[in-house]
């Protein structure tokens, strides 16, 4: 005798789920999607004329005050530097060749009624996976963590005689009395012949994660009292000569964005 089968047909089982209940699964996966692919926003600049950059106090590069015209009174560090970058008209990037970024570094005063700002200066190779790193800057980025204002930082590259500038993102966090800061994070550019068509954050998640998230990134501890403030920086399109370039394919990003 034939027994009934206590399994439903799939249209049957299917029918069950509620349809809000679907749609909020399909629009879930539909946003993890997303956040695993690589930022392509369009890209804004200023000129250069409008652009004045803070201080730079410190040059990652060339470290060290220069003179300016033979006189020694100049003790900026990379000021030099700083003038004949603003000179730089270049419109197109060839493997091998140099860019020009800017990092910023963004403290809030103690009464909360000012920011401060401090720019590192760097000179990635084009399509090298490049590591823009401030030695020796765990102490500001602890010291300038409360319970109201975050350090924050930004990029900035100079292309073409203009500045094309990165959104802020918060670099540390103040948690039951403990810092918690950013590990590092990664900038894509992206060529078409070597012509600038995107520069932004790569876009990171933290939907699967418990970790104590900062603007879509784990934090961690620094458990040694030396982890210095860090981006990477990687290529992707193609370069002057058509080349195709591979750097951001190998950011650490990619395989962790869904952990």
């Amino acid at each position: 005798m034939h027994t009934p089968s206590s399994r439903l047909p799939t249209s049957s089982r299917l029918s069950t789920v509620p349809p809000a209940v679907s749609a909020r699964l399909c629009l879930l996966l539909l946003f993890l999607l997303l956040e695993l692919l690589p930022a392509a926003n369009a890209i804004s600049s200023s000129t250069n004329a409008t652009w004045d950059p803070a201080t730079l106090d410190y040059c990652a590069a060339n470290p060290g005050p220069h003179s300016v015209n033979g006189t020694a009174a100049i003790t900026t560090p990379c000021y030099t530097d700083q003038v004949l970058t603003r000179q730089n008209t270049s419109t197109t990037y060839a493997v091998g060749g140099t860019a020009i970024m800017y990092m910023k570094f963004v403290t809030t005063g103690p009464l909360g009624d000012a920011n401060y700002t401090s720019t590192a200066m760097f000179y990635p190779v084009v399509d090298d996976y490049s590591e823009l790193q401030i030695p020796n800057s765990w102490p500001q980025l602890r010291q300038n963590t409360t319970t109201l204002h975050s350090p924050q930082i930004s990029l900035e590259l100079l292309y073409a005689g203009s500045i094309y500038a990165l959104p802020y993102r918060r670099w540390a966090v103040l948690q039951d009395a403990a810092v918690l800061y950013v590990p590092s994070r990664t900038a894509i550019i992206t060529l078409d012949n070597g012509v600038l068509t995107s520069f932004d954050w790569f876009s990171t998640t933290c939907t699967l994660s418990t970790c104590t998230c900062l603007d879509s990134i784990c934090t961690q501890s620094c458990p040694d009292a030396n982890c210095p403030i860090t981006a990477f920086l990687g290529w992707s399109g193609t370069d002057a000569g058509g080349q195709q370039l591979t750097s951001s394919q190998r950011d650490i990003w990619r395989f962790q964005n869904a952990f």
